[in-house]
């Protein structure tokens, strides 16, 4: 049997003299498989030694790890020293799903990030209306104001359990 690294090499080798196209027809794989074998080579160089090592074997670990380094580095970081130096063998490496979770988590947090920015933003290019300008705007009922920041917490602290959940599936395996 070929490692990951190997079939990869071979994959990577064949599309370059006939295509991927070709090259997958050939081998009679999905030309998404051949182009993701290709990628191999192209993916964070961490990822590249682990999967050289065999210490990665999944090409979809690899490639989610990959995507996980160009959105969160130090996450990935993390997830690639677990492969690296794995505690006393093993409660299973980390898997393509729990790689995909930690994705999902840190684009949560980059896209509340990016929002609260932008709102920051908007407040600096539209300071506070004056003191007549408040006047003439509508407010709001005290049981209207509670019930939206009742709303607003609940969001948050959907958006944190979600991350403290991911965060423990981490811990768990010493991520």
């Amino acid at each position: 049997d070929l490692s990951l690294a190997e079939t990869a090499t071979g994959v990577a080798l064949l599309a370059k003299r006939i295509g991927v196209n070709q090259a997958a027809e050939r081998l009679g794989k999905h030309k998404t498989w051949c182009s993701r074998m290709v990628g191999i080579g192209e993916l964070w160089a961490p990822v590249q030694q682990l999967v050289q090592q065999r210490k990665i074997t999944s090409l979809d670990v690899a490639h989610e790890l990959g995507n996980l380094h160009s959105i969160a580095p130090k996450a990935a970081e993390q997830f690639v020293g677990y492969f690296a130096e794995p505690p006393s063998w093993r409660d299973g490496a980390p898997t393509r799903e729990e790689i995909r979770k930690r994705i999902e988590s840190e684009k949560t947090v980059i896209a509340r990030e990016a929002e609260d920015q932008r709102q920051r933003e908007q407040r600096a290019a539209n300071p506070q209306p004056t003191e007549q300008a408040e006047r003439k705007a509508p407010t709001l009922t005290p049981d209207q104001q509670a019930s939206l920041d009742r709303e607003a917490e609940e969001e948050r602290i959907s958006v944190l359990a979600g991350r403290i959940a991911v965060q423990a599936r981490c811990e768990a395996h010493d991520l």
